[in-house]
């Protein structure tokens, strides 16, 4: 059996690189990251694919961001291939949440955690040795069309694969099979040169935010790896990664039992003893556990704040929150030597100026070093907010296609001063939107210049001040000196990017490269991280 994994997502992508060691033992796997890109390139390479593989299965991992290029993909797919001939699966946050709409473009649908469907899914067409006839009832989490009919496995549990979380085998990494687009050409597993490794120590969040997935789980449910089997999995890297200098735990809040925290900091610190990075939640951690934290590597921590207005997190966001947690958080990582990044939310319909003043004067608290990720809130389909959000006028069905076709967040990181897929008003036109009217505008711009590292606090201390007078000048120059040193980071980092690709591709290919982007001709979606 030959099976397709394809992912538009980030190339560290955990589940589909367990998804390639779960099958490579019993099929032909091959995994193809398309790393938010469609193009002539992209394009190319999967007829070229087609026509030489004919493969059984193509599986596609689905954000609903990444809906409008996975539309490109099976179009494509389609073109040489039948639906008797190959089957297309899609998993992922999206599938999920509206498997129906899925089957215009899929035959089976997984509606959970996905390792054993696609397993078993793989297994019964072993069995069969073609689709037609193929057993589906007992493939849990699977949903599938017959006769226009939806049908549903006999086993739908969202966590099934929980109870065997530690028998998975570890993600591939350098194996054959393994693509990786890097925007100029395709490649075999480039993350064999990384200097960081991305992995999860457990599954699930506690919390049931109403912008966020997991609120749409009526039982939410965090399941631990042992700590054991993370130090085997993080051993075996370092052997398989020779420029290995850092780890990220990326699980939603690390280290959340403290049992399991202490176990695993001593195995941690005896047997790897690399720096890392991890999230968390504002007052999760006593200041001992982030004592053990720091002394056993830990640098750099991120912390979802969103907002510090009570009402937002209460009423609106439904979430569990202190504000002071966040301001003691911050002292206290700072005095073990962890540098905090902290996670907002902003041009939310629901909050005021009064509630942005709320987190601006929160955030004028914060000591330095630390650095803010702003996200614009974006409706997803199906969540609690979304729904609130259409009940009382804030938003349209309507808009939500075309904010899928945009494929991107709009997101700001202010390490440095980029622009990071941005393209709200206020941030694109700061005089228009501070002058003309956007009460949220100036303070949104106070959020964002607090968290850059390269504009000196006390300058942005003045510009507060100044809006606090009704003196919005000052904010307007803040803006504006922003978007200069983000203009120079940008001139700098693209200098660099042409350098490296010239001496690696050559005049003609980069120059043919440069000329794409500039005719957008490509459809490209941007790291989301």
């Amino acid at each position: 059996m030959k099976v397709l994994i394809c992912t538009f997502g980030s190339t560290a992508h955990y589940a589909c690189r367990i998804f390639h060691a779960l099958l490579r033992d019993i099929t032909d796997t091959k995994l193809f990251f398309f790393n938010g890109r469609w193009n002539k390139d992209t394009e190319s390479f999967i007829i070229d694919y087609l026509s030489k593989e004919s493969p059984d299965l193509i599986a596609v991992s689905l954000l609903t961001l990444e809906l409008g290029l996975c539309r490109k993909l099976v179009d494509t797919i389609r073109r040489f291939r039948s639906p008797e001939e190959t089957k297309i699966i899609f998993g992922g946050p999206y599938a999920f949440l509206d498997a129906e709409s899925c089957f215009e473009m899929a035959d089976f649908v997984c509606t959970g955690e996905g390792e054993y469907t696609l397993y078993k899914l793989c297994e019964r067409f072993i069995d069969a040795k073609k689709w037609k006839g193929v057993v589906l009832k007992d493939v849990p989490n699977l949903s599938y069309r017959h006769n226009n009919v939806t049908y549903k496995s006999d086993i739908q549990d969202y966590y099934y694969s929980r109870q065997f979380i530690d028998d998975l085998p570890f993600p591939s990494y350098g194996e054959d099979g393994i693509h990786i687009y890097n925007g100029i050409e395709w490649n075999g597993d480039l993350l064999l040169q990384n200097d960081i490794y991305t992995l999860f120590a457990s599954r699930g969040c506690p919390n049931g935010c109403s912008y966020c997935i997991n609120a749409i789980h009526k039982v939410r449910k965090v399941t631990l790896r042992s700590p054991a089997k993370i130090i085997e999995e993080l051993c075996i890297i370092k052997k398989k990664l020779p420029n290995l200098k850092r780890i990220f735990f990326i699980d939603e809040i690390f280290c959340w039992q403290r049992e399991w925290a202490m176990e695993f900091m001593q195995l941690y610190k005896e047997k790897i003893a690399l720096p890392f990075e991890c999230e968390s939640f504002p007052g999760r951690h006593s200041e001992d556990v982030i004592k053990i934290l720091a002394n056993t590597g830990l640098r750099k921590v991120q912390i979802g704040v969103q907002s510090c207005s009570e009402r937002i997190l209460n009423d609106i966001f439904t979430r569990p929150q202190k504000i002071q947690d966040v301001i003691n958080d911050n002292k206290t990582y700072l005095k073990y030597g962890v540098l905090p990044t902290y996670d907002f939310i902003v041009d939310n319909p629901f909050e005021t100026p009064e509630d942005l003043l709320k987190t601006i004067e929160v955030v004028h608290l914060l000591k330095r070093p630390n650095f803010f990720r702003i996200y614009s809130l974006f409706f997803f389909p199906f969540h609690p907010l979304t729904l609130r959000a259409e009940r009382e006028g804030l938003y349209d069905k309507k808009d939500w296609s075309s904010d899928i076709n945009k494929g991107i967040f709009d997101k700001i990181t202010t390490d440095h001063a980029g622009d990071q897929h941005c393209k709200r008003k206020w941030y694109t036109n700061p005089l228009k939107a501070i002058t003309g009217g956007d009460k949220k505008a100036a303070l949104n711009w106070l959020l964002v210049c607090y968290g850059n590292m390269n504009i000196p606090k006390k300058m942005v201390d003045i510009a507060f001040d100044g809006y606090k007078r009704g003196k919005l000048f000052w904010v307007l120059m803040l803006a504006y000196y922003y978007k200069l040193i983000g203009l120079f980071y940008r001139l700098g980092k693209t200098g660099i990017i042409v350098v490296v690709a010239y001496r690696r591709h050559g005049l003609l290919k980069t120059a043919k490269r440069i000329m794409e982007k500039l005719s957008k001709s490509e459809y490209m979606l941007g790291y989301y991280g």
